[in-house]
């Protein structure tokens, strides 16, 4: 079996259908689960995976307070009186979505929204956010 890497190029990140792409530095879709370790009796400890997976997204960006932007929009969804919840739309690759290219959708929960950084730096933010159940994956 021959496996083409994945080369993460001009991507797209919708978030509330609004196109952030341009903004974006790093996305990673996860997914995360408990480990539990059987302790040494006899023979050597055992791991093996337990309980329900978990689902998260990570994302690096461009921090920026002009209106519209990334920020903008974890700022508005993190408001007392919101949900925190937004729906997102990712594709790792730029293209048509296939199955060489899928496109990941699921809504993500806004935690935080942070804007700011060093004097003098390019203000940047990284966070990563959690999903309400597994992403769904389309290929075409």
């Amino acid at each position: 079996m021959s496996t083409t890497p994945l080369v993460v190029d001009a991507g797209v990140l919708e978030i509330a259908t609004v196109d952030y792409s341009d903004a974006i530095t790093k996305v990673q879709i996860l997914a995360t689960a408990n480990e539990v370790t059987v302790p040494q009796t006899l023979a050597t400890p055992q791991s093996s995976r337990k309980g329900a997976t978990k689902y998260s997204i990570a994302i690096d960006y461009l921090s920026n307070d002009i209106a519209g932007e990334l920020f903008d929009a974890f700022f508005a969804a993190i408001a007392p009186g919101q949900t925190g919840n937004l729906d997102f739309v990712v594709r790792l690759r730029a293209g048509v979505v296939s199955s060489s290219n899928p496109e990941w959708t699921g809504t993500l929960v806004v935690l935080s929204a942070a804007l700011g950084g060093s004097v003098g730096a390019l203000s940047e933010d990284s966070v990563t956010l959690p999903l309400l159940g597994a992403p769904s994956k389309a290929t075409s």
